[in-house]
């Protein structure tokens, strides 16, 4: 019974623990989330659109650059006899 209870006291006090350090950070950034200003908001807001809107002008490119890979790849494989996946190139752009 001892055992069962230094485990449970062990399992109580690690989720004090998680409890405290969550409480704690959420608590910090409820404080620096007060302090932010109209302006503030404004320039985060401002910010955001224009990456969301140059994301946005990158898809508009990905689907053409992909059909002229699989082109220039369908055009290699007549010439060597292998095919290259250019895929993964273009998802890292």
């Amino acid at each position: 019974m001892e055992k069962q209870f230094q485990e449970f006291d062990q399992v109580f006090n690690a989720l004090s623990l998680r409890f405290e350090s969550a409480l704690s950070t959420t608590l910090d950034e409820v404080e620096d989330f007060s302090r932010l200003t109209f302006d503030d908001w404004q320039q985060t807001l401002s910010y955001s659109k224009d990456r969301l809107n140059a994301y946005q002008e990158l898809l508009k490119l990905k689907k053409p650059l992909l059909d002229d890979l699989d082109m220039l790849s369908n055009k290699m494989m007549q010439l060597d006899g292998k095919k290259l996946d250019f895929s993964a190139l273009v998802d890292h752009l």
